[in-house]
């Protein structure tokens, strides 16, 4: 276990350095997103807690996706969290200001955290998803999440990697994947807890192809 410590360490130390230098290149030509997430959580008890977050994206200064979510979290026994919540999505074209095409999404999703050893938390999360649009079409999607933290950080600083499949049911085919390399800070004046990540989302088109478009996303925990 000490091994495996000490080569996760190694591991997080090349990817928070590449990270760091992704986020302060001159952007030059290249357009980039920005996505900024809020979320607020309330203690309803010592075992349950409503959860509540609003996240924009935007490309460009042009934003183009935003969606508010709203739902409960139960801590069952051995670290597992079972949360159930209700998503309003809005999205229109990246490129103009259209009027915004409305969906909604309930979801429900098991998380279970390990201890890998003293230092690093694994995490996997499994979601299911509804998903409804204006149209009254309506799909399934199914997401798998394994992320792995630094639990002590660096001056609280705690690292990680994460990695989300999404499975579409209807195509029966895993299509979209979205993998960060990020960091959490410690709370400012206890109030809210930063977090910042590069985030690498890769499509797979009609044709079989994928493609990938990098973003930053901003994370604010009150």
């Amino acid at each position: 276990m000490l091994l495996m410590g000490k080569v996760l360490k190694f591991i997080y130390t090349n990817l928070s350095t590449t990270l760091l230098f992704l986020l302060f290149i001159p952007s030059g030509s290249y357009s980039v997103e920005l996505g900024h997430r809020f979320i607020h959580k309330f203690n309803l008890s010592d075992d349950l807690s409503f959860r509540t977050g609003a996240y924009f994206r935007a490309e460009n200064h042009n934003l183009f996706s935003r969606h508010y979510d709203f739902g409960l979290v139960y801590n069952l026994p051995e670290d597992i969290k079972l949360r159930a919540s209700y998503r309003y999505k809005y999205t229109r074209d990246r490129s103009s200001a259209l009027a915004w095409e409305s969906g909604q999404r309930p979801h429900i999703q098991l998380q279970k955290d390990f201890n890998v050893d003293s230092s690093f938390k694994l995490s996997l999360r499994n979601r299911h998803e509804y998903r409804r649009f204006k149209d009254n079409d309506s799909k399934h999607r199914n997401r798998f999440m394994v992320a792995l933290k630094y639990k002590e950080g660096f001056n609280g600083i705690k690292p990680y990697i994460r990695n989300e499949m999404f499975y579409d049911y209807e195509e029966s085919e895993y299509n979209l994947n979205r993998f960060d390399i990020g960091f959490t800070f410690p709370k400012v004046k206890e109030v809210v807890k930063p977090d910042i990540a590069l985030r690498y989302t890769s499509t797979k088109s009609k044709d079989g192809s994928w493609s990938s478009r990098p973003s930053i996303n901003l994370k604010w925990s009150f």
